[in-house]
């Protein structure tokens, strides 16, 4: 199946939320895609650092203003 990268900004409330949405999108939707999060924005340093996924490569790219 192919994939589709999105990039998230915002790690806050609506960003997780979000994100949990990208990732049952498939469970809801029938997708002709596979979506997979590949980069996370924020302007707050104090945003949390992103954790891969369990068997995955490498979790997405951090984006910030460090």
């Amino acid at each position: 199946m192919d994939e589709l990268g999105i990039g998230l900004i915002g790690t806050g409330f609506m960003g997780r939320a979000h994100a949990l949405a990208f990732h049952n999108a498939s469970v809801v939707f029938e997708l002709p895609l596979k979506l997979r999060l590949v980069a996370l924005a924020d302007a707050d340093t104090r945003a949390p650092s992103p954790a891969p996924r369990p068997g995955a490569s490498s979790g997405p790219t951090a984006i910030g203003n460090n």
